[in-house]
C-alpha cells in the first residue's frame, strides 16, 4: 500500500505554494504542469503546479453538471456524475499514480469535485492524506477579484464560503 497526499482549497489560497514544496521533494511523485498551456501567468508566476489529469477530471464533472468552478452543482449532481464515469476515473487516477509509493496532486477545484473521485482513490487502496488550505476570506477575495474581475465581491465572498463549507464537510467524511 502507498499514500496518496491530495491537495485542496479554494483558488488563491496558497495551494500552489505547498504542491510546489511536494513536487521539489524527491521521494514523492507529482505530476504537474508547472504553468498553464498559455505560458507564465500574471496573477500566479511561480506556477499552479496542478495535475493536468486531475483538472481534467474535475472539468469533465462539471461539463457533465452544467457547471463550472464559479458556478458549482449541487454535491448531489456532482456524485452521481463521479458514479457515471467511476470507471473512467479509477483509470485516469491509477495513470496519475503510475504504481509509485508516494503520490499525489492539487486541484482547488476538487474542493467541489472530491466526492466524485473519492471511491476511485479508496479502490486505489493508498493511504489517502488530504491537505486542505484555508486563508483568510478577505485576501482570498481580494487575490480572486484581481484574476476574475468580472465577479463582485459579494459573488467572490460567496464562492469562497461555499468551498470552504463544502471541504469542511469532505474533511469531516473522508478523515
Amino acid at each position: 500500500m502507498g499514500k496518496c497526499i491530495i491537495v485542496t482549497g479554494m483558488h488563491r489560497s496558497a495551494t500552489s505554494l505547498l504542491a510546489k514544496a511536494l513536487h521539489d521533494q524527491p521521494n514523492i511523485w507529482w505530476p504537474c504542469l508547472r504553468q498553464h498551456v498559455g505560458g507564465i501567468d500574471p496573477h500566479q508566476p511561480h506556477g499552479y503546479w496542478e495535475c493536468r489529469a486531475a483538472m481534467v477530471l474535475s472539468q469533465k464533472i462539471f461539463a457533465m453538471t452544467n457547471s463550472s468552478w464559479q458556478k458549482p452543482a449541487s454535491e448531489e449532481a456532482i456524485i452521481e456524475a463521479g458514479n457515471e464515469i467511476r470507471e473512467h476515473i479509477t483509470h485516469k487516477l491509477k495513470v496519475i499514480r503510475r504504481n509509485q509509493k508516494m503520490w499525489g496532486f492539487k486541484d482547488p477545484r476538487l474542493c467541489l469535485t472530491l466526492p466524485a473521485l473519492y471511491p476511485s482513490l479508496r479502490e486505489i487502496g493508498d493511504e489517502i492524506h488530504l491537505v486542505a488550505i484555508f486563508r483568510d476570506t478577505g485576501k482570498v477575495c481580494e487575490s480572486l477579484r484581481k484574476r476574475n474581475p468580472q465577479l463582485s465581491e459579494e459573488e467572490a465572498t460567496a464562492l469562497i464560503k461555499e468551498y470552504n463549507r463544502r471541504l469542511v464537510k469532505w474533511l469531516s467524511i473522508y478523515t
